[in-house]
């Protein structure tokens, strides 16, 4: 490149600061490959007011005019600013016209739990609150403030999840002239998510429906055209040049019309487009041969696997024994067996239900240990997963980084029998750490994994979410481990597989691509 562009990544979580799953593996991943490519990376998010850990910045604040705060700290050499503050300006119809509101409203954030947290509910919930909807609204509505109070000149803006989607609108605002010719892409990580806006029982008279307390909110400009939108997802696509999802066959999903997906999204991501680029593994946060959080091993070296995987097995229960104590007695690991490792948030889409009856109906099978390590959905899928008693080690709260890159250590397969996959980190993680997959064969397990056929291959395919298809996927994976010559093999296959941002699937140059694209096509208007 002639010169250095600069791209502004707008997400709501960050790993390294803030992280709830994926998602922020994939912007951080994304950002410092980009980085490697020459771009000149930023990052804005939202400061939440509680992160389980305390929260240090290292630099004051910038100046606070108008009640918007903007932090900047760094992570791993990236600039990241965190917006917070009250009164950041929402904008609202009065008599007629446009104007902004005056309103000394906090952020308000829902927080990312510590490790002890079994009660939380998170920033992605099952619905939008009032609270959580005007949160996210006001952040999206800071953005183009933010970035002139921390002098940010992007050359491209990417926004991810629906929970950032709306500043597009906003970015596209007559307002902020200085944003509106700035290219904006929009990648929906999950698009079963699009943020729906909730019944703020506060809609004026004349307007018919729920949906359009956004329209009142937004004011005349959105509305002049008679557009009701109905998620922050739909609005920020409309509003956004270019979409992005996170695997090619999420994206092919998402268009065939696939359960679930808002129609009013559908129809935008049709009419505008909607391309899928494979998220990437970063390479210095999941390499077994530098992990500092496990007893590291090259995965190449088969005998060197087998013996590091009997001590990262030794070192998880004792690390869990010492400082992940709970009152309820958990099954006693056994390091000389196989472990299957089930480890994600645990809702509905991970087939969770379906993964407990299966394991209802192997009560007495004493070949594997299995484990469920994650965050549920809800009170009812947690009392599902600890009725499975002593026969299955479950731990029901978010796993921290040491416990999560331990698991995948120790694990000789992960078990993850998707409903629907965007992407699915923790597979590609399992495969780089000598775990193999046990999948349903969707999304991102169909764009990453090789099945094995009994010649090619080194996954286990899952045909459907039956307790049948479940246990005779687990059964195939067992019997393979019993032939230590053939599992051997298998992960060598595995492990060989190379999903970096800026390996030979080339996701972070595809982007780098998309940006220059957009950059140039917006400098010829």
């Amino acid at each position: 490149m002639a010169d250095v562009k600069k791209v502004l990544m707008v997400t709501p979580e960050f790993y390294g600061d803030t992280m709830v799953g994926g998602l922020a593996m994939a912007v951080s991943g994304l950002s410092n490959s980009l980085m490697q490519l020459g771009m000149d990376v930023a990052v804005m998010m939202p400061c939440y007011a509680k992160s389980g850990e305390a929260e240090t910045y290292t630099r004051e604040p910038f100046a606070t005019k108008g009640g918007l705060v903007v932090h900047e700290t760094e992570v791993n050499g990236i600039k990241i600013y965190k917006v917070s503050g009250i009164n950041p300006g929402l904008i609202e119809p009065q008599k007629g016209s446009v104007q902004q509101k005056q309103e000394s409203v906090e952020f308000d954030f829902q927080y990312v739990p510590d490790i002890n947290d079994s009660a939380h509910t998170g920033i992605y919930s099952s619905h939008m609150d009032k609270k959580r909807f005007h949160a996210l609204l006001r952040f999206a509505n800071a953005v183009p403030r933010a970035m002139e109070k921390a002098n940010l000149k992007p050359d491209v803006i990417h926004l991810h999840e629906w929970t950032s989607a709306s500043a597009s609108f906003f970015l596209r605002n007559l307002w902020y002239p200085q944003t509106n010719k700035i290219p904006v892409v929009l990648t929906t990580h999950n698009a079963n998510y699009s943020g729906t806006i909730p019944d703020m029982n506060e809609t004026p008279e004349d307007m018919q429906n729920r949906f359009a307390h956004l329209n009142h909110i937004l004011g005349s400009h959105i509305s002049a055209g008679n557009r009701v939108f109905t998620s922050l997802l739909e609005l920020g696509s409309e509003y956004s040049d270019f979409l992005t999802t996170v695997s090619p066959t999420e994206a092919q999903e998402i268009l065939a019309g696939r359960e679930g997906i808002n129609p009013r999204v559908l129809e935008v991501f049709k009419r505008k487009g909607l391309e899928g680029i494979l998220n990437g593994l970063d390479p210095d946060v999941f390499n077994p041969i530098n992990d500092e959080l496990i007893e590291r091993f090259n995965p190449q070296n088969p005998d060197e696997v087998s013996e590091a995987k009997k001590a990262n097995k030794r070192r998880f229960t004792t690390l869990y024994s010492e400082k992940y104590k709970t009152r309820r007695r958990q099954v006693n690991l056994d390091p000389d067996k196989m472990w299957i490792t089930m480890m994600c948030r645990l809702t509905n889409q991970k087939g969770i239900y379906q993964t407990v009856y299966a394991l209802r109906e192997r009560f007495g099978i004493n070949t594997a240990q299995l484990l469920i390590i994650g965050d549920p959905l809800n009170s009812d899928v947690k009392a599902h997963v600890e009725s499975l008693g002593r026969s299955v080690f479950t731990h029901t709260c978010f796993a921290k980084p040491e416990l999560q890159h331990l698991a995948l250590a120790a694990s000789d397969a992960i078990l993850q029998p998707s409903r629907y996959e965007p992407f699915g980190y923790t597979q590609i993680e399992g495969m780089a750490y000598g775990a193999l997959p046990i999948v349903t064969d969707v999304g991102g397990h169909h764009d990453t994994i090789q099945f094995y056929n009994g010649d090619n291959g080194y996954g286990f395919k899952i045909q459907d979410l039956s307790t049948k298809s479940i246990n005779n996927a687990i059964n195939n994976a067992e019997q393979a481990y019993q032939n230590q010559g053939l599992w051997k093999e298998l992960i060598q296959r595995a492990v060989k597989e190379d999903f970096t941002w800026l390996g030979p699937r080339g996701s972070a140059k595809k982007y780098l691509s998309h940006y220059m694209r957009l950059i140039e096509a917006a400098e010829k208007k």
